[in-house]
């Protein structure tokens, strides 16, 4: 009998990996705070960037759940609007861009992904 036919083992596997995916994502929000403060970001954007920077693609509604949640505050699409025009005039001069997917949401495009992952390590 090897390892994957055990049902358990199988089940310690996949709660590893997803601890790891979870430890992953609290780096990536820690390092998504390290550049908003020396950015000089809002709290809002900052939660913006650290939510752009560990998914591929953040759909509106996502966005807005994520921070109502964290403010308590009630919140429009065009309130996302208004921050994320804000991130994309602090992220421009590093070369990082902001793209918008119609009717989808927003991701950082490819070479922004790469610029962030260079200026945070």
């Amino acid at each position: 009998m090897t390892c994957c036919s055990n049902p358990a083992c199988r089940e310690e596997k996949e709660e590893m990996i997803e601890r790891i995916r979870q430890l992953l994502d609290r780096l990536q929000g820690c390092a998504a705070h390290d550049l908003a403060v020396r950015l000089g970001l809002s709290a809002c954007q900052a939660t913006l960037l650290s939510s752009l920077m560990q998914r591929k693609v953040c759909s509106k509604d996502s966005l807005l759940c994520l921070l109502e949640s964290r403010n308590g505050d009630v919140l429009t699409e065009s309130n996302i609007k208004v921050h994320i025009h804000r991130l994309r005039k602090a992220l421009e001069p590093m070369g990082v861009t902001i793209e918008t997917l119609r009717g989808v949401g927003y991701t950082l495009s490819a070479r922004g992904r790469l610029r962030l992952a260079e200026i945070v390590s």
